[in-house]
C-alpha cells in the first residue's frame, strides 16, 4: 500500500488494538477508503484474558463475527459477591435481554486476530512496523508523518526499539483517529490532559490450572477495603487478582505489556505459590486451596481512573483506551471503548460523506462522556433504594466499576443488586 513515500487515504487509524481494528472494520464496511498503522511488529501474542460483555458480543453479532468469539471463549452466566467467607449478593446475566445473556472470557489476542482476519478478507491490512512521528492539520485535511521501522541495516538506529528507520512516509488524510492506548501519542500531541479521577489502583494477578466446579460464575470480593476477582478462563484455567493496598503510581506498571506479565522464578520472585496461598486465606477463605494448580504466570499490573479532557479537535478523534481507563475488575475500559468505536465510526462515515458537519462530532462527545463519568464516580450512577442491603450501600462507590457489563445492561443488573439509577423516578 505505501510502496512510495507520500499517500492519501481518507481515514487513518493510528493503533491496531480492538478499537482501533473495530474502527477500521465499520469505515470499511461503508465504503471508506481507510488505512491502520501501528507501531508494534505484530499483534499481541500472549494477552491478558479479556471479558466481553453482553453488549459487545451483540455488536460482533452484527458484523457476523460473534460465532468466532464465542466458539474461543469460556462463558459466565452469573456475578457473585462476596466479603470474606460470606456470600453477599448474586446476579443472573440470564435475565438480560438480548441473543447473548452471558460474559465471555478469551484471550484479548484470539478477538484481535478475529478482528485484522475480517479487514484482511475486505482486501485490507494492518501496516505493523509504521509508528506515528507527528502530524499536523488544517481545514482540508491532516498531514501525518509515519515512520516504516525495519531491524535491517540502512536506516537511522531508533534504540529504545532496537529497530532502524527505514523511511518516513507522509500520509495525508480527511479525519485521523487516535486509538493508540493510554499513552496516545495523539492525544498528547493534541495537548489534551488526561485527567486523574482517582487513586491508583495495584493489582497481584495470578494465573494457575484448576478444576473449580463452580466455572460458571465470576466472583469478586469486596471486603472493607479492596476489591478482588476470580475469573474462569478456557482451558481449564483460572485468574485470582488481589488488589495491592497503598499502590503508588509507577511508570513500569502502568501499561499492559504486549509480551505481558512476569513468570515466577523469572523476573518476579516474590510472586510464588506461598503468596497466592497467602492471600487466599485472607481474602477469599471460601476458596478451596485444592483447586490451586500450577501456576502458569504471575505478575503486577497497575490501573488509573481517566478520563480525556476533550475527546478530539477539528479532524483528529479519540477512541478507546487513549480516551479513558478504568480498574481491570469489570473490564470496562475495553468493553465500553469497542461501543464507542461503532459511534465514532457512524459519525466519521457521515462526515466523509457530507452527510454531516463538524457539530456531529459534538453528538459523538455527548453520547460517551456522560457514561465515563458515571462509571468513573465522579457522578453518581446508582441508588440506594428501599431494601437495598446495607452492605451494598457501603460499597456502592467500588460497585460500579466491578460490574462485567455495560450500556443499557448496568441499569439491569443493579435492579437485581436492589438498585435504581440516580434521575430515575
Amino acid at each position: 500500500m505505501f510502496g512510495r513515500n507520500r499517500k492519501k487515504t481518507e481515514v487513518l487509524v493510528v493503533g491496531a488494538g480492538p478499537s482501533g481494528l473495530l474502527t477500521a472494520l465499520l469505515l470499511d464496511r461503508e465504503g471508506v477508503d481507510v488505512e491502520v498503522v501501528d507501531r508494534a511488529w505484530r499483534a499481541t501474542a500472549r494477552s491478558y484474558a479479556a471479558a466481553l460483555h453482553p453488549t459487545t458480543l451483540s455488536l460482533l453479532d452484527e458484523l457476523g463475527l460473534a460465532k468466532q468469539v464465542v466458539s474461543a471463549a469460556h462463558r459466565i452466566d452469573r456475578l457473585a459477591l462476596y466479603d470474606g467467607s460470606e456470600r453477599r449478593a448474586e446476579v443472573d446475566f440470564a435475565a438480560l435481554p438480548g441473543l447473548f445473556p452471558y460474559v465471555a472470557v478469551l484471550p484479548q489476542s484470539i478477538l484481535e486476530s478475529v478482528l485484522e482476519k475480517e479487514l484482511q478478507s475486505r482486501g485490507r491490512s494492518v501496516h505493523w512496523l509504521h509508528r506515528l512521528g507527528s502530524f499536523e492539520q488544517d481545514e482540508d485535511r491532516v498531514v501525518a508523518e509515519v515512520d516504516v521501522l525495519e531491524s535491517v541495516p540502512g536506516g537511522y538506529a531508533v534504540a529504545a526499539q532496537g529497530m532502524e528507520v527505514a523511511k518516513t512516509l507522509s500520509i495525508e488524510t480527511h479525519l485521523l483517529i487516535g486509538a493508540d492506548g493510554y499513552r496516545s501519542l495523539v492525544r498528547r500531541q493534541l495537548g489534551i490532559e488526561f485527567e486523574s479521577w482517582g487513586e491508583v489502583e495495584a493489582f497481584d494477578v495470578f494465573e494457575f490450572e484448576s478444576d473449580d466446579d463452580a466455572a460458571g460464575e465470576v466472583r469478586v470480593v469486596l471486603d472493607d477495603r479492596s476489591s478482588n476477582v476470580l475469573w474462569t478462563l478456557p482451558g481449564g484455567r483460572q485468574r485470582w487478582s488481589f488488589q495491592v493496598l497503598g499502590a503508588t503510581t509507577n511508570d513500569r506498571d502502568r501499561v499492559k505489556s504486549r509480551l505481558m506479565m512476569a513468570v515466577p522464578g523469572e523476573s518476579s520472585p516474590r510472586f510464588t505459590e506461598n503468596l497466592l496461598h497467602e492471600l487466599v486465606s485472607e481474602r477469599a477463605p471460601w476458596f478451596k486451596k485444592q483447586r490451586l494448580g500450577d501456576i502458569a504466570w504471575a505478575g503486577d499490573v497497575s490501573f488509573e481512573r481517566r478520563l480525556a479532557k476533550q475527546l478530539g479537535r477539528d479532524r483528529i478523534w479519540l477512541v478507546g483506551d487513549a480516551v479513558h481507563q478504568t480498574g481491570p475488575v469489570g473490564v470496562q475500559s475495553m468493553n465500553v471503548g469497542l461501543l464507542e468505536a461503532r459511534r465514532l465510526a457512524r459519525v466519521v462515515c457521515d462526515a466523509i460523506r457530507g452527510k454531516a458537519g463538524p457539530e456531529a462530532f459534538d453528538g459523538y462527545v455527548q453520547s460517551c462522556v456522560p457514561g465515563w463519568c458515571r462509571l468513573l464516580g465522579i457522578q453518581d450512577l446508582f441508588v440506594a433504594r428501599e431494601g437495598t442491603s446495607d452492605w451494598i450501600k457501603d460499597r456502592l462507590d467500588r460497585l460500579t466499576s466491578c460490574l462485567p457489563v455495560s450500556g443499557e445492561d448496568l441499569a439491569l443488573v443493579g435492579r437485581q443488586l436492589g438498585l435504581g439509577i440516580t434521575g430515575e423516578d
